[in-house]
């Protein structure tokens, strides 16, 4: 199998004959000004609907008021969708040249319509958690999340099958086909569910509850319980961490529906809390702080936020019955303990899928048998949705920032993430060259060329390869100076092998200065940028990232090579 080499620092700077590198002692005015024009729109997708869970459709932006950490923001930038169908009621401002042309003759009924616009592309992640769903429960659903699938599917959608297999596995990647996604779907069958493996010791302790003569006993009984219990908890929140980081970069909207069995918020928590009911002096619930995950879930619905990821959860396990009989069957005689224990592990299960769908903008789905009108809202909510945009004065703190969403109408219910991180371009352009590299997804909007140039062998097994960027000087933003007309471009690569190994994203800036007096020349050029980049031989990937600093327009590209012999 290949391996993706480190990065050598190898730059070779190939230029036009109008073209000139950016001189030392030039660069402070320039990117004074650079960070001058840096602006942050703030993008929110929020879900209006009545009491009747009705979407609704008829507000306009004076209808709404929005709240960073508690100060009102100027609504800038306003749209509904309903059904899919944009409206726009405040337009985005932009760059002349980048208007809409006037338009033209009818496009013929029979053309196919234009491609979606990447950053409004729906990228569905279906993710059946194997390590928290129960084998018949998974099949108990089954059907519905077929008819999901094909009846919301839309051409311009993208949808990926991925598990928790106690590992983040991919099944299916995005695909805009759904019936590769319910054949993935289907070949889950054969996989086992691990939801109920600890159904069995729960029942044990159950079944000695009024066996246990002190609160020690019953204590050790319940803590080698929920000791095993959290470490599974918190490696099922690794693995959905390891999900948003997957899709972290990606443009577009972006949700993923979670099935499981439910996932305990405070590993045993019940039983502690039949402890401590039964021993009236005992202090079991103080041992609850030892096996709480809530933090741990706050953290996965803030990274969430941070990568305009909505959760939707759904709970397999249906409308489950009340669990008091089933707790008395157990032996326990004592009915202020059988009372709770059921209640209190059903609230426990299914507290972190309300708390992961409320924190992202989405939705739990519980205590439903039919789930299939529940997946029929949350498919209305990928096509009927307003989007309120603002610009907040800071860029690129880092921090993490609170939304709330106000509608001065009253009787409705009103649905958004509840905060975001506001990234440095740097931290957006490598997570989004990332995740071209990971998902082969390219937005070329200043029509950038990537040319591999010849391969040579370094002596030591490893190859060098140049990577040439090609640039066309007319889709720049250049500043104008007494000497120069400049640009300040950032160059971002990545690369990866055939076996999945992932090299560091590497930035390197590309100041562009052109001549005054050759400025008109230049615009029907193209600047060349040439990175050496060493690796191994075999089948290899390479994604880069470009920003125009300027004109504030990234751009993402990926293409394929094969290095050594036999390419």
């Amino acid at each position: 199998m290949s391996t993706a080499y480190p990065f050598l620092a190898l730059l070779v700077l190939g230029s036009t004959a109008t073209l000139v590198a950016q001189e030392p002692g030039d660069e402070a005015d320039f990117e004074a000004f650079a960070e001058t024009v840096q602006v942050n729109v703030v993008n929110v997708d929020v879900y209006v609907t009545d009491k009747a869970g009705r979407p609704v459709t008829d507000l306009t932006v004076e209808d709404f008021e929005v709240l960073e950490n508690r100060r009102p923001m100027e609504i800038t930038n306003f749209f509904k969708a309903v059904d899919g169908e944009r409206t726009d009621e405040i337009p985005t401002l932009v760059a002349p040249e980048a208007q809409l042309p006037p338009p033209t003759e009818p496009t013929p009924l029979a053309a196919a319509p234009p491609p979606i616009a990447e950053d409004r592309r729906l990228r569905l992640v279906i993710f059946v958690d194997n390590f928290n769903i129960r084998p018949l429960e998974r099949r108990r659903i089954m059907d519905e999340l077929r008819g999901f699938i094909y009846n919301h599917l839309r051409r311009d959608d993208l949808a990926m099958l991925v598990t928790n297999d106690r590992s983040f596995k991919v099944r299916h990647p995005f695909t805009s086909d759904p019936a590769a996604i319910v054949q993935a779907l289907e070949e889950l069958n054969k996989v086992r569910g691990e939801g109920g493996r600890h159904d069995s010791e729960r029942q044990r302790i159950l079944r000695r509850f009024d066996e246990f003569d002190n609160s020690e006993e019953a204590l050790s009984a319940v803590r080698r319980y929920s000791e095993t219990v959290f470490h599974d908890v918190n490696a099922s929140i690794d693995v959905m961490k390891n999900l948003v980081d997957f899709l972290a970069g990606l443009p577009g909207r972006k949700a993923v529906l979670h099935v499981s069995s439910g996932i305990q918020m405070v590993a045993g928590l019940d039983l502690l809390s039949g402890v401590e009911q039964k021993f009236e002096a005992s202090s079991a619930m103080t041992e609850m702080f030892s096996y709480d995950a809530s933090r741990r879930f706050e953290e996965l619905g803030t990274q969430a936020n941070a990568n305009g990821i909505t959760f939707y959860m759904l709970d397999a396990g249906g409308l489950r019955p009340d669990m008091t009989g089933s707790a008395a069957e157990q032996g326990i005689k004592d009915t202020r303990v059988s009372a709770r224990l059921g209640s209190d592990n059903q609230a426990n299960l299914q507290s972190p899928l309300y708390f992961l769908a409320d924190e992202t903008g989405g939705v739990a789905i519980v205590n439903q048998n039919n789930v299939a009108p529940a997946l029929e809202r949350i498919a209305g909510d990928f096509r009927t949705f307003y989007s309120l945009g603002y610009s907040p004065r800071h860029y690129g703190t880092g921090r993490r920032y609170s939304i709330r969403v106000k509608v001065n109408r009253k009787g409705l219910r009103v649905r958004h993430r509840q905060s975001y991180r506001d990234k440095s371009s740097d931290t957006r352009m490598t997570e989004g060259t990332r995740a071209a590299l990971l998902h082969g997804f390219e937005d070329n909007p200043l029509n950038i060329s990537l040319v591999f140039g010849r391969t040579v062998e370094d002596g030591e097994g490893a190859y060098l390869v140049p990577v040439q960027v090609q640039i066309p000087v007319a889709s720049l933003v250049l500043l104008p100076t007494p000497r120069y007309h400049a640009a300040n471009v950032q160059l971002f690569v990545a690369a990866m092998s055939e076996d999945g190994g992932l090299s560091d994203v590497q930035r390197v800036p590309m100041g562009i200065k052109i001549p005054n007096e050759q400025l008109e020349a230049a615009r029907s050029e193209r600047w060349l940028y040439t990175h050496r980049l060493r690796m191994g031989p075999g089948r290899q990937s390479v994604a880069i990232g470009v920003l125009d600093e300027l004109g504030s327009q990234p751009v993402f590209l990926t293409r394929s090579l094969v290095v050594g012999k036999g390419r």
